[in-house]
């Protein structure tokens, strides 16, 4: 017959909660490697080019893109990598490129604290730090920017809504027309895993980088056409208007600027009606007229310099035009048979010739006609 023992029973009731208790010492003091982890992510939207010399902006979307609901990231921020020394900059050199203004998450400003990458193109991250309690350094382009942006959210978790930031930015007036320029962002938790700062066990974590480029333009151009729905009916009876507008980077300034229209053989030129500089009515030099009598031609009037504004409309010119019953080659524009409708495709381009700010930078012509087909007009025989 057993006799009971009461050691060994407490013993027993015991070594369950023991277990339990060197299970909690080992999560809690074993180190980060237990922790799982947040995946920080940074992407960029940003516009394909602008003009020389003024502002824009660009979003930059921050995400916990673990796989994971569990994974938290606590104090989380964005680093951005700005050229500021453009293409001619850095050192002695006179920096051309991008600087930041500031930034805003749903109209709210975002603390910023903006760092030069050193002569070695290092610069110290003034949040992040590794397992040894030692701030990251990043690296970039000796003289361009990095800018971290720091999120007002104390944690940030997997699934909750992307936070899209909008950051106002400046291009230098000396940056090197069509030469793109890199702009890079990436993500992180400067806490880690947990809301400790305990970096011995959960050191910063940090996401992979996104890149985009932006590229300086001097001016556009663009056409409107005047009349109803991108349509007419044919004859002297329908007359409509075209009317070509460049837009100049605000303080740059095109000589011998020449607006031009190239009509196809199915258009009948009747005349020009104005050119304005800024709205404002401007004498134009006629460097081509094309015939009142038979379609098609070429239409070009030069102004002599004009110097680009904030205004969107620095050069315009407005002229008349309609659809004839025969086309160039004597042919009927709408076959008669069928009254099908026909199309009719404008063509416009702008040259001129620019003398950069930025002395580095070569002066010479400079002209737009980035397409073939400005506008299809389609001709009807009945338009409703």
């Amino acid at each position: 017959m057993k006799t009971f023992n009461p050691l060994r029973h407490l013993r027993r009731l015991l070594t369950p909660a023991i277990v339990l208790v060197a299970l909690i010492s080992s999560v809690t003091l074993g180190g980060g490697a237990a922790l799982a982890l947040a995946v920080p992510t940074a992407t960029l939207d940003v516009p394909t080019e602008g003009f020389i010399g003024e502002a824009f902006s660009f979003t930059v979307t921050f995400d916990n893109t673990s796989a994971t609901p569990t994974d938290t990231g606590y104090g989380p921020y964005i680093n951005l990598i700005l050229p500021k020394t453009g293409a001619d900059g850095a050192g002695a050199a006179v920096d051309d490129g991008i600087t930041f203004v500031n930034a805003t998450h749903l109209g709210q400003a975002v603390t910023a604290t903006v760092i030069t990458f050193d002569g070695s193109g290092n610069a110290t991250h003034p949040y992040a730090v590794d397992s040894a309690d030692n701030p990251l350094i990043i690296t970039g382009t000796p003289g361009d920017d990095l800018v971290v942006l720091l999120l007002p959210f104390g944690s940030f978790t997997q699934g909750q809504p992307a936070a899209e930031v909008t950051v106002n930015v400046n291009l230098s007036n000396q940056a090197d027309l069509g030469t793109p320029l890199s702009i890079s962002a990436s993500a992180g938790f400067q806490f880690g895993a947990d809301p400790l700062d305990n970096p011995a066990t959960d050191p910063s974590i940090t996401g992979v980088t996104a890149s985009t480029t932006f590229t300086p333009t001097l001016f556009t151009l663009t056409k409107t056409y005047i009349g109803p729905e991108d349509e007419t009916a044919t004859g002297p009876n329908f007359p409509r208007q075209y009317l070509i507008t460049v837009d100049i980077a605000d303080g740059q300034t095109l000589t011998n600027l020449d607006l031009i229209d190239v009509l196809p053989d199915n258009l009948q030129f009747v005349q020009v009606d104005d050119t304005t500089i800024r709205g404002t009515t401007t004498a134009t030099t006629p460097i081509a007229t094309p015939s009142t009598t038979n379609p098609g031609g070429t239409l070009t009037r030069r102004f002599a310099s004009v110097t680009g504004t904030t205004a969107d409309n620095d050069a315009t010119m407005l002229f008349t035009f309609y659809v004839p019953r025969d086309d160039l080659g004597g042919d009927r524009v709408i076959v008669p048979l069928t009254g099908d409708d026909v199309e009719s495709i404008d063509d416009a381009a702008t040259e001129g010739n620019w003398d950069p700010i930025d002395t580095r930078d070569p002066q010479g012509p400079v002209e737009s006609d980035v397409t073939s087909n400005d506008h299809t007009l389609t001709d009807k025989s009945i338009a409703i």
